[in-house]
């Protein structure tokens, strides 16, 4: 369906893009937007600039200026509303305006909030990735360590039984015993394989983790 066909369908005007963007600002629910994603100026809201304009500007010294102007400012009205209480107050304007100001300027430093927090997350990623992999890699020693010692011990085991068997001098009529050996050595692999299957576990936890981690930043 073009767009022709909707123009001729009044129950399917809605369903009509709207028009390419003119200009370098839009209207949305009563508000200008700008095109370029930038921190609009005062001037371009059509706001009186009470601080200076002056670069590096002294965001602090000038919040403090406001401030002081804003209880002086105050103060007018309160005394106007005294002496004159049937007309509003002229300052009142001010008063809005001088907050718009400083509301402006602790605006200025969103951007520099939102590094400092960007930094701050991603070097708690880092540190808790780093915490992980240490963790990681010091059960997989200890699961090497448990490995040697177990096949060390099985290996003395067998060793002892195979010189006992060999000095035994009454070995007629009697059916030869399954061999130690083999058997401790079918006990040390079964021993691995469930040793195996355990730091594979443990592995796959500790990469579930760090998904979750990458997932979430």
């Amino acid at each position: 369906m073009g767009d022709e066909s909707i123009e001729k369908d009044s129950e399917l005007q809605c369903l009509k893009p709207p028009p390419p963007i003119d200009g370098n600002q839009y209207m949305a629910f009563g508000r200008t937007w700008f095109v370029e994603d930038k921190f609009p100026s005062l001037e371009d809201q059509g706001i009186e600039t009470l601080y200076s304009k002056e670069e590096p500007v002294d965001r602090v010294m000038e919040l403090k200026k406001l401030n002081m102007k804003l209880v002086f400012t105050y103060l007018d009205i309160i005394d106007h509303i005294i002496k004159n209480p049937s007309n509003p107050p002229p300052q009142a304007d001010m008063l809005r305006t001088i907050f718009i100001n400083m509301n402006h300027l602790v605006n200025e430093y969103r951007p520099h909030q939102a590094k400092e927090t960007l930094k701050l997350l991603m070097q708690n990623q880092i540190k808790t990735k780093r915490e992980l992999s240490k963790k990681l890699k010091r059960q997989c020693d200890e699961l090497e360590s448990a490995l040697e010692a177990l096949k060390s011990s099985t290996t003395v085991k067998v060793d002892e039984i195979s010189a006992k068997c060999s000095s035994s001098e009454d070995t007629t009529d009697i059916e030869d015993p399954p061999h130690p050996r083999l058997e401790n050595e079918q006990s040390i692999k079964t021993s691995q394989d469930q040793a195996s299957q355990w730091l594979a576990e443990e592995q796959r936890k500790l990469f579930e983790q760090l998904k979750k981690i990458n997932s979430s930043s």
